[in-house]
């Protein structure tokens, strides 16, 4: 007779549940600008080397970031709820992707800090932006100085990086999208018309929500999306290589009176930080009977001088 054991197999492991990265704080320097907390650049890098973002967060009265972003979202509201005809006026012909851009599945409002006066739809929207602007552009640029003389990275110096910062600003911007309600009776019908003229539209049905932008990454250097009371940004995590809800997360747990930011890598990041930090995979998803406004800051430059690493792309439009 053949021996034989009597212990039981032990069952199979729970899954590990996912845990967002530790928080990176934002702070003031003696001049006033908001920074990353010096404390927390380590936490920074390892987030963006190993996850492929990061979690920023600042109380509300930094900068004024609060109210800002509360004004952004009630004036575009607004604006958003005007005619058709009204929003149309606030198209500028010259410039492709800013100002107001319709579409079927959202329309935006995507602006820089220097531009013509007149397209402002209000003075309070204009006035929330540059606030927004300039938080986030000073909490981004900061993050990329900070990564870069960190990393050492060998593809630009000291110098030549302070040049190329100077322009960040002009490349910039600031995007509001309201995303409609995927189900919405005009959103089905606008949809719908679309796809019958030939035209692609991004939507797929993953049973709690729709995707509404599907899966991409960002052209820029970094791309900074403030955390919405309708969340929806999810990303691959670089070091589980799925989606991940890191936006409703992100929302569930940020404590009363603080604004939180997810700050993401774009294609032009390597040309900068090195192949460490490679671009981040997102989408954003709308459940059903939802209206999300997105606010989100876009880092951008332009190789107006051909001065690019050897061998690496110009980038995109």
């Amino acid at each position: 007779m053949g021996a034989f054991s009597s212990r039981a197999e032990a069952p199979p492991a729970a899954p590990t549940p996912y845990e967002l990265p530790p928080v990176v704080s934002l702070t003031t320097d003696a001049a006033g600008r908001v920074q990353i907390a010096p404390e927390a650049v380590w936490v920074l890098l390892e987030s963006l080397r190993t996850r492929g973002f990061a979690l920023l967060e600042a109380d509300d009265s930094l900068g004024s970031i609060g109210p800002h972003l509360a004004n952004a979202r009630r004036h575009g509201l607004e604006f958003f709820a005007q005619p058709e005809e009204t929003k149309l006026r606030h198209i500028d012909p010259a410039p492709a992707n800013r100002w107001y851009v319709p579409g079927v599945s959202r329309e935006y409002l995507k602006m820089r800090r220097q531009e013509r006066p007149d397209l402002w739809p209000s003075r309070e929207l204009e006035t929330a932006f540059q606030g927004i602007f300039d938080f986030a552009n000073a909490a981004t640029l900061d993050a990329l100085r900070r990564c870069h003389a960190t990393l050492k990275a060998p593809f630009l110096g000291a110098q030549e990086f302070d040049e190329m910062a100077a322009c960040f600003g002009e490349r910039a911007s600031v995007g509001l999208v309201h995303y409609y309600d995927p189900v919405a009776p005009e959103t089905v019908a606008a949809r719908e018309g679309a796809v019958s003229a030939g035209k692609a539209v991004e939507f797929e049905d993953l049973g709690d929500a729709f995707c509404v932008c599907a899966t991409h990454t960002d052209t820029g250097i970094f791309t900074l999306i403030f955390v919405n009371p309708a969340p929806g940004l999810d990303i691959v995590d670089q070091s589980t290589g799925v989606f991940e809800k890191v936006e409703a997360m992100a929302a569930a747990t940020c404590p009363q009176g603080r604004t939180r930011a997810v700050l993401i890598q774009g294609e032009k990041a390597p040309l900068f930080l090195g192949d460490r930090l490679q671009p981040t995979k997102h989408r954003v998803t709308v459940r059903a009977g939802v209206v999300r406004e997105s606010i989100l800051f876009f880092q951008d430059t332009v190789d107006s001088e051909n001065r690019y690493p050897e061998g690496r792309a110009a980038g995109h439009e």
